[in-house]
């Protein structure tokens, strides 16, 4: 949202009933979701309730945060006061505003939890016009709980799917009514996956990789995007106990295209969006993949050599490098590769670090160290002709000499290990 609300979109992000931090905007921009009750909007005070006597004392406190401020006041009073009133006006604008919102697809037959919370997201989005100045960029978020299921899992389902079901048919049901359909997308998560097999008391365990679906009026459906194991029995590399199954597809791959459907379509803001997009190369989906008004074939940076070189580090303990250090040893590398073969930026190359070792070696004045390595893999842009493993090795060697300087935490700027030599310098 902070993206494309710096293109010029009117943004509101909603969550209803929980908060959850991946609907704030960055800590910069200060904007934060709003959370609302899946009843409806609360009146935080009725204001003509404050002219009568009942309410002095009330008034007093109100009074003392919203003075004017003195030597003792907090430094943030002044902004505490106005957001304050600015959350006051617009709950009192918005509880007027949805309390003449019909959304004919939810009968009163409906009530439940779940009903009530999607109820209060169709409404917003039928209201959108009517909120702020007018909004056409809308996120929101929503939760149903009851699935740990860590016994009878069979009934734990047969109760809540159907209320699941029943929600989003009718929420379907009143996009289609308002003609909306094209204009919203519907994606289930859930925080982690099940096991498979079955515990002792007929139930699922937590696990790892799990699916997602997605619906929308513009989502090209009847696929599976990713890849579907291929078996999941005991000795599949994927399954790594119980049905326990190693992901294979990230959460940035589906966000990447749902970002561009939603407006984010330049490099750099599909980086700030999704920083971790990089740690998966070109695995990741564009708004072609999923959507059928999708306009973007190729990931920047994708479509031409992908390349690896080993990259490595003499330590005095063992341990892989983190996260932080391969994301910043490919940031390296991004950077030299886009200088030395003169590309257009950045954008041309996409880096991640794989299959990580540590050895231990005795240098040949009898000092015990460990070689860590790994392979940087270097995706580069359709556009870029003009590179090969040589080049390629020279960039890797480049960067890791940078890191082990600056960036790695007790590495040698050049192994000691008898059987590795340094890449040459191009002429």
């Amino acid at each position: 949202l902070d993206e494309v609300s710096r293109t010029g979109f009117a943004v509101s992000s909603t969550s209803i009933d929980v908060g959850t931090r991946m609907m704030d905007g960055d800590p910069s921009t200060g904007r934060l979701a709003d959370v609302l009750p899946n009843n409806g909007v609360p009146v935080f005070w009725e204001r003509q309730y404050l002219r009568s006597d009942l309410s002095e004392t009330l008034r007093g406190y109100l009074q003392d945060l919203h003075s004017d401020t003195v030597d003792g006041s907090g430094i943030f009073g002044d902004l505490f006061s106005q957001a304050f009133v600015d959350i006051w006006n617009k709950t009192d604008s918005l509880e007027t505003t949805l309390a003449n919102v019909q959304v004919g697809a939810f009968t009163g037959d409906d009530a439940q939890d779940m009903q009530d919370t999607i109820k209060q997201v169709a409404k917003l989005i039928v209201a959108r016009q009517e909120r702020g100045n007018g909004i056409n960029r809308d996120v929101f978020y929503v939760e149903m709980g009851g699935y740990d299921a860590h016994s009878s899992v069979f009934s734990n389902l047969n109760s809540n799917l159907p209320v699941l079901n029943s929600a989003l048919k009718n929420f379907w049901n009143e996009m289609m009514s308002q003609g909306l359909q094209d204009q919203v997308t519907v994606v289930q998560g859930s925080e982690f996956g099940r096991t498979i097999t079955p515990n002792s008391n007929a139930g699922s365990d937590h696990a790892w990789g799990g699916n997602y679906f997605v619906f929308g009026g513009e989502i090209e459906g009847t696929k599976i995007l990713g890849k579907y194991p291929e078996s999941f029995g005991a000795n599949s590399p994927t399954n790594i106990g119980r049905g326990r199954i190693l992901p294979t597809t990230s959460w940035d791959a589906l966000w990447y295209g749902i970002g561009q459907w939603f407006g984010v379509t330049d490099f750099g803001g599909l980086e700030r969006v999704l920083p971790n997009s990089g740690n998966f190369g070109c695995d990741l989906f564009t708004d072609t993949d999923i959507f059928t008004s999708g306009t973007n074939t190729n990931v920047r940076g994708c479509g031409g050599p992908m390349i690896q070189s080993t990259f490595d580090f003499s330590m005095a303990n063992p341990r892989f490098l983190t996260g932080g250090e391969q994301k910043s040893i490919c940031r390296l590398a991004v950077d030299i590769a886009a200088k030395r073969l003169k590309l257009d930026g950045p954008q041309d190359v996409r880096c991640y670090v794989s299959d990580q070792r540590v050895t231990p070696y005795t240098t040949n004045k009898g000092v015990d160290l460990f070689l860590v390595e790994g392979d940087a893999v270097l995706n580069f842009d359709a556009s870029v002709k003009n590179v090969n493993q040589g080049v390629v090795n020279t960039i890797s060697r480049l960067a890791s000499d940078l890191a082990a300087e600056f960036v790695v935490l007790g590495a040698s700027v050049e192994t000691q290990a008898p059987s590795i030599a340094p890449s040459p310098l191009p002429v």
